[in-house]
């Protein structure tokens, strides 16, 4: 068993690598964008770290995860959860060996994302009751929309690495009168065999919200 454990731990660590070594895990530093990017432009700006999910619910109005890592292994409310597949939800409550995770399948849940085809952002909505599909709101009715379009989360998410796969377009329409379209989007991730997650730190998000909430006219 100790040996069964040494290896899933390695597995863990090689996966964590290899998201950390993505090209929208880094920042990139450099002063104008003509200057030669060295390894020292780029700043690592999201961290990951790995945990399993030991309770999660998919039925209810409200649905939230619980993930066997808490404060003691640097997770704080605020960083998002994926799988390998996809969007899972952000971290809302931490004790030292635990957290609570809001669902995407959750009625307070809203992820910023994109159409990566014509590169429209917007906002991720659970509406219906079902656990792989979910809306997509915000996308004004100018753009030519198609079945399968990918939805990958937004370089706008303060929470999330963008490119991260979301789900595909499974359904749209304009309604008469409407500026924006209702879109129904199909997850990539299957929220009811959730087993093991990644939490994401993005190392920037204080910076960002400083700046947010800074007053412009001073």
């Amino acid at each position: 068993r100790l040996e069964y454990k040494e290896r899933y731990d390695s597995l863990q660590q090689a996966y964590i690598g290899l998201l950390e070594r993505q090209a929208n895990a880094f920042y990139d530093d450099r002063a104008t964008i003509d200057s030669l990017l060295e390894d020292s432009a780029l700043q690592q700006k999201y961290e990951y770290y790995p945990a399993q999910v030991i309770k999660n619910s998919v039925t209810q109005k409200d649905n939230y995860l619980i993930i066997n890592k808490g404060s003691r292994h640097h997770i704080e409310p605020h960083m998002g959860v994926i799988s390998r597949d996809g969007v899972v939800g952000v971290v809302v409550a931490t004790n030292s060996h635990y957290s609570r995770v809001l669902s995407l399948l959750h009625n307070r849940s809203r992820v910023t994302v994109r159409l990566e085809r014509i590169g429209a952002d917007g906002a991720l909505i659970w509406k219906s009751r079902s656990p792989n599909l979910l809306s997509l709101e915000g996308i004004p009715g100018h753009y030519q929309l198609a079945l399968g379009d990918t939805v990958v989360t937004s370089t706008a998410s303060r929470i999330f690495p963008p490119d991260i796969l979301v789900g595909t377009v499974k359904e749209f329409n304009l309604p008469s009168g409407s500026s924006t379209y209702n879109v129904v989007v199909e997850l990539q991730s299957d929220m009811r065999r959730l087993k093991e997650v990644y939490v994401v730190k993005n190392r920037h998000q204080s910076l960002i919200e400083e700046i947010e909430s800074s007053d412009l006219e001073q």
